[in-house]
């Protein structure tokens, strides 16, 4: 028996006295409105029409009973009588999924999305996105439709096509010619939300299409043409989601969820070159100077206890950019592949060193001021010491002339040359194990060369001052039994539990001034703590 509105607004207004009610995120606009549950129909939900409501439709594409019949262009389905809804004649309610598909080849392909490639595009992980969002958008929306078309047609065929183990000619070409008729009808339609002022609607509907093309270019295999719809998707979602993040619907975060994924997965595996790697890098070590400078000022300004949550944050972010650069720069110098012949493979090591400073200093950069926190990082410097020994065995002629020849590409726009210098320096005034300090230190002098204002000389002397006044000039010559170690020799563990230098003698500041009399002569002037600095000139040999 067909519900009158009264009797379902009786119902609507919660039936028995004071139950409670469970919010729902999805469901049409009128079933929200009303506060009851939608049983999510599409394109229009059957409970508004057997009361003789009117569905407002879903939000995402804009539709309902009124966009439904203006924009989706198809001859009416035929629709069984036993449920044929009564309260709008003109508008059949479709019962299955497949009575909104016009043709059998359709529908069959729709349903293969659905139970195929639907699943298959989540990964292993569960999204609403492609379990609920673009299902219910294909239904009201063209342009979608014909997307998921285009791309189950080409999954099926793929997987199809790997179970016989063979191709025909014929069964490619038809499959083909399906999937591009699609694809170019959904960009027939899409151009009609890309045109003049773009509603939230629009961009909705450009998004989801643009990760069913995404995808669809990425099972084709024509990586560059998913880039390139990727990028123009991240694009579009900035300029759509750039206010408050309350006003997120759940259907934005499932949007913006699904692209952060594509975007993980789209950034190339390895490093086409040095210069790719070095590039990278040298911007992570930028966040990290900044992220420093933000943390110091923060204590300055005795502003906060802690670090704030923005700062945490881009920590945070950092570390994962760095993850990501390590995971790119091992599947770059594995051993499976081959490097051009033309190609020098001494940089790489170089700039995996920088990669561990910047982790170190990544690390320690919210905890300004605190040096007893270097000491967790004895491995990390440890590590680095091991690379630069690696890289002097493969690099000694490069690494020992006399002035630094210049790098093997173009470096002269970098925050640093790129060199072992600074690494090196960092290790040797930051980490407080003996044996690891001595041998950096070492290595600096076994390759008396320059990088831009980075002179191995004047660092050698620098570092040695500063071991020297935090070791209270105890056992710092290269007679003692602890400095008795060839220079390409690997750390012992009995090394690394010797006792570091006290907190109250470790230097917190290095700052080195050039004096106009003379080249050969530098100040040196070193903070403890606060209010407490030496400062002393040293004559460079």
């Amino acid at each position: 028996m067909q519900a009158t509105p009264a009797s379902s607004s009786t119902n609507s207004q919660g039936g028995t006295p004071g139950r409670k009610r469970n919010k729902v995120k999805s469901g049409c606009r009128t079933c929200k409105i009303r506060k009851v549950k939608c049983d999510e129909t599409f394109p229009v939900c059957c409970r508004c029409l057997s009361t003789g409501r009117k569905c407002d439709g879903y939000g995402i594409w804009g539709g309902g009973t009124g966009a439904l019949s203006a924009n989706w262009h198809r001859q009416p389905c035929d629709v069984p009588n036993n449920r044929t809804a009564t309260a709008s004649p003109t508008l059949p309610y479709p019962a299955l999924v497949s009575l909104a598909v016009a043709s059998s080849a359709e529908q069959e392909h729709f349903q293969w999305f659905q139970d195929r490639t639907g699943i298959k595009m989540q990964g292993s992980f569960y999204s609403d996105f492609w379990s609920t969002l673009l299902l219910q958008a294909s239904f009201g929306e063209p342009a979608i439709f014909h997307a998921v078309l285009s791309l189950s047609s080409v999954h099926k065929h793929g997987v199809l096509n790997s179970n016989r183990g063979g191709e025909d000619n014929g069964i490619h070409h038809k499959a083909e010619q399906f999937a591009l008729h699609h694809y170019v009808e959904a960009i027939g339609h899409l151009k009609r939300h890309l045109g003049g002022g773009h509603s939230m609607s629009s961009c909705r509907i450009a998004l989801i299409t643009c990760v069913v093309f995404v995808s669809l270019e990425f099972l084709r295999g024509h990586f560059a043409a998913a880039r390139v719809h990727l990028h123009n998707g991240l694009k579009l979602l900035r300029q759509t989601y750039s206010g408050p993040v309350s006003s997120l619907s759940a259907a934005d975060e499932w949007i913006i969820e699904v692209f952060n994924r594509l975007a993980v997965c789209s950034q190339s595996p390895v490093f086409s070159c040095v210069k790719e790697a070095w590039q990278e890098i040298e911007q992570l070590l930028e966040d990290v100077f900044l992220l420093s400078r933000r943390a110091q000022q923060l204590q300055s300004d005795n502003t906060a206890d802690h670090p704030s949550a923005t700062l945490l944050a881009g920590q945070q972010r950092i570390r994962e950019g760095l993850e990501q650069w390590l995971a790119k720069f091992e599947a770059s110098t594995c051993p499976t592949r081959h490097p051009q012949p033309s190609v020098d493979p001494r940089p790489w090591p170089l700039v995996r060193c920088y990669h561990t400073m910047a982790t170190i200093m990544t690390e320690v950069a919210l905890r300004p001021g605190d040096e007893v926190v270097y000491d967790s990082h004895t491995g990390r410097f440890a590590h680095l010491i091991e690379i630069s020994i690696e890289l002097k065995k493969a690099s000694s002629e490069w690494l020992s002339a006399p002035e630094h020849s210049g790098p093997h590409f173009d470096m002269s726009r970098s925050i640093i040359d790129l060199g072992w210098i600074p690494p090196l320096f960092y290790t040797a005034t930051k980490c407080r194990v003996r044996r690891i300090r001595l041998q950096a230190i070492r290595l600096l002098e076994s390759a008396p060369h320059r990088e831009g204002i980075w002179d191995a000389r004047i660092l050698v002397r620098v570092a040695r001052r500063v071991m020297e006044l935090e070791e209270n000039d105890v056992c710092t010559d290269d007679d003692d039994p602890i400095s008795a170690f060839a220079l390409d020799s690997r750390h012992r563990e009995q090394d690394l539990a010797l006792p570091t230098v006290p907190e109250s003698r470790r230097i917190r500041e290095v700052v080195i001034s050039f004096s106009d009399e003379s080249e050969r002569m530098v100040t040196l002037q070193v903070t403890y703590s606060p209010g407490r600095q030496l400062e002393e000139s040293i004559i460079i040999d």
